[in-house]
């Protein structure tokens, strides 16, 4: 999501600075990489994150499983916290969630594109739900769901242009 935030300028290299991670990253980077635009610097450096937070994952959970020893599957089933991160990273993760939520996820771009969206489904559903025989025979055919989760499904399978233009139709 954070190199969607980018790409949409929703966010910038500058505000990308205050995530720990992305910045330690960030000065690998550009150590690196001393003439590179400032997208490709968040590109390599959010390639660098995914890395970082793959390679913790699998030797966290190395360090797990040599230190519990399992014998047989039933060992395993039973064990809590197999795969996991380290707490650092798992910091990291958190900290990054947060950002996201604050910095995108309620940017009043993204809330507007929200509001949209929920109308678009709405207004798909509502139509659909008045006359079932306006779907597709194939879905109509589905008689093991209630007609909601057809329906649902059906919405689900559009594509967004599909569903805008259908919407706008009908509404």
């Amino acid at each position: 999501d954070i190199d969607d935030g980018v790409r949409s300028n929703i966010l910038d290299l500058k505000s990308l600075e205050e995530l720990q991670l992305f910045n330690a990253c960030l000065k690998s980077v550009r150590i690196r990489y001393p003439k590179a635009s400032n997208e490709q610097l968040v590109h390599e450096t959010i390639r660098r994150m995914m890395q970082h937070i793959i390679q913790d994952l699998c030797e966290s959970s190395q360090r797990q499983i040599e230190k519990m020893k399992p014998q047989c599957i039933d060992d395993i089933r039973a064990a809590n916290h197999l795969i996991n991160f380290s707490s650092k990273t798992a910091r990291d993760i958190q900290a990054i969630k947060k950002f996201a939520a604050v910095n995108i996820y309620q940017h009043p771009r993204i809330l507007t594109m929200s509001d949209h969206a929920r109308h678009t489904i709405t207004t798909l559903f509502n139509y659909f739900l008045h006359d079932f025989t306006r779907l597709p025979e194939d879905y109509r055919r589905l008689k093991k769901d209630k007609p909601e989760r057809i329906i649902a499904d059906y919405i689900a399978g559009m594509t967004d242009r599909y569903a805008l233009a259908l919407s706008a139709r009908v509404a």
